[in-house]
């Protein structure tokens, strides 16, 4: 996590087994990793904004939906 006046990032690592749908995929029971940023603007203590970055090519990969 990084934090300025304004701003605070947040990298995070997600793992798990694949049991239900995931991005159309039908259940694979395949382990998946995934690492993942958010960035949130702060005003005033307050959460105004969020974007995602979230490694969905990687993910369908482990999936075997697509080819590396």
């Amino acid at each position: 996590m990084i934090a300025t006046a304004d701003r605070v990032v947040v990298r995070y690592r997600f793992s798990g087994t694949h049991k239900g749908e995931a991005v159309g995929v039908p259940p694979t029971e395949s382990e998946v990793e995934t690492a993942d940023i958010v960035i949130f603007r702060v005003e005033e203590g307050q959460l105004l904004e969020a974007w995602a970055l979230d490694d969905t090519h990687g993910l369908l990969e482990q999936l075997g939906a697509i080819v590396p």
